[in-house]
């Protein structure tokens, strides 16, 4: 994606679908008012950063500090930036970034006095944007416009790659509209961004009204499989579902003692691999006759015992994770449960059109995280043209909507963290000298 979307040589003009680029930001206080006026005695702001862009909301924890609270713990605006973890786990990582340079970046600093100081730092949260309600980024005219932080990775738009991909496909793309060098005329990433709501949505589980009507309440026989996590199609999906299989006790015992226990209802907790599929179902058998919904959720061999569980199972729709740090359209599934502990595991959305498509199923809807894909033969297929150019544009916009939204927070800061870890690494101080004190005093409160 990022070659086939590069500048030419000598540069040249951005092109439309410029929606695709919105980034907003705005700092305000974090929800928990509690934990923000507890905080705010110490000298220290419990804040969140929430970022507008095109088709999402996100935010991530912001702690403003002043000289005064640093000074508590022996630190300074100079030393500060040795402290890389907001959380009591690897992955709430943060970063420190001088007021100024905060301002800077982001647009935006905390005005209001802390404890009778002005703020002169914040530690950000970096790891990843948590996904908010798109309500609270309602008002654009509230935040402040920032540069993407992928623009000038792609100068030249995505209108060359989109129509690549339209022609992989076997669709026309017009001589003259497949890239809009002069800026102007036909744009395909405006077209793309104008299809994406055909596809793209901001929870999949939307999709289950049309399958099972509100007024038409039966009960869909439902597969699903996860090997950490329970079902995350919707409540009432895990409700209605037949036959669970998760190989977390802790996950199986609140299954177990919910509601959703019921005589035509097997909650098993066991893991699922390639080679355990045929004797699972063969033993399971009266729990898995006419599976309606599969759903598989590994995070490593998803896309082998989705392949596998089909050769015995025609269920109407299959839900899938998407992971995305393959680019389209190269296609990759992870094919061992051993991945060295890196995010290599479960399938991308490629893979998911391409082994799917042969199978009959052909995909409905995207979120940034799932897919839900139905059979070609199902009434709720035959009633959309999901093998369209629309659609497929639909399925590209939607791929680079979560591919622009889920860079991390730390891609705001990217040249300037570099800087820092790179002083870091000459330096004998270490990171974790001052996380003890800072961990009571700091980030003891709870988080939004």
């Amino acid at each position: 994606l990022g070659q086939a979307a590069a500048a030419p040589a000598g540069g040249g003009p951005r092109v439309q679908g410029e929606d695709m680029w919105e980034f907003r930001a705005k700092l305000m206080p974090a929800p928990d008012e509690a934990a923000y006026f507890a905080l705010a005695e110490a000298g220290k702001a419990l804040l969140r950063l929430v970022v507008r862009s095109w088709r999402a909301c996100q935010g991530t924890l912001v702690i403003g500090v002043t000289g005064g609270s640093l000074a508590q713990v022996g630190l300074d605006v100079s030393t500060a930036h040795t402290i890389r973890k907001c959380g009591n786990s690897m992955a709430h990582r943060c970063s420190f970034h001088e007021a100024s340079v905060f301002r800077t970046v982001v647009g935006v600093a905390w005005e209001e006095d802390v404890a009778g100081e002005q703020l002169v730092g914040y530690f950000l949260q970096d790891s990843f944007w948590a996904q908010l309600d798109l309500e609270q980024c309602s008002d654009a005219a509230s935040f402040h416009p920032m540069e993407h932080p992928l623009r000038a990775s792609y100068p030249q738009g995505f209108d060359l790659w989109i129509s690549e991909r339209l022609l992989d496909r076997g669709f026309l793309v017009e001589d003259g509209k497949a890239v809009a060098a002069d800026g102007g005329g036909h744009s395909i990433t405006a077209e793309a961004a104008k299809a994406t709501s055909q596809v793209c949505s901001d929870d999949v589980s939307e999709v289950w009204d049309l399958f099972w009507p509100p007024e038409r309440p039966e009960t869909p026989k439902q597969s699903s499989s996860s090997a950490a996590v329970p079902c995350r199609l919707s409540r009432r999906a895990l409700f209605w579902t037949e036959f669970f299989i998760d190989a977390d006790r802790r996950v199986i015992r609140m299954a177990l003692a919910g509601p959703r226990v019921a005589p035509h209802r097997r909650i098993l907790n066991s893991t699922v691999s390639v080679g355990s599929v045929p004797t699972l179902l063969r033993t399971h058998a009266p729990f898995v006759r006419d599976v309606e919904v599969l759903q598989v959720d590994i995070d490593t061999v998803d896309g082998p015992v989705v392949m596998k569980l089909l050769e015995f199972l025609s269920p109407r729709a299959v839900v899938v994770e998407v992971r995305n740090f393959l680019p389209f359209p190269f296609r990759y599934a992870c094919l061992t449960t051993d991945t060295k502990g890196l995010a290599w595991g479960g399938a991308n959305l490629a893979y998911w059109l391409y082994e799917l498509g042969i199978r009959g199923y052909r995909l409905l809807r995207m979120d940034s995280l799932d897919a839900v894909f139905v059979h070609h033969d199902d009434p709720v297929a035959t009633a959309a043209d999901l093998t369209g150019r629309r659609h497929f544009l639909g399925t590209l916009g939607c791929y680079v909507r979560n591919m622009l939204k889920e860079r991390p927070p730390a891609a705001l800061f990217r040249d300037i963290l570099r800087k820092q870890q790179e002083e870091a690494a000459s330096s004998p101080a270490s990171p974790s000298d001052n996380w003890s004190d800072l961990w009571r005093g700091w980030f003891g409160a709870k988080h939004p």
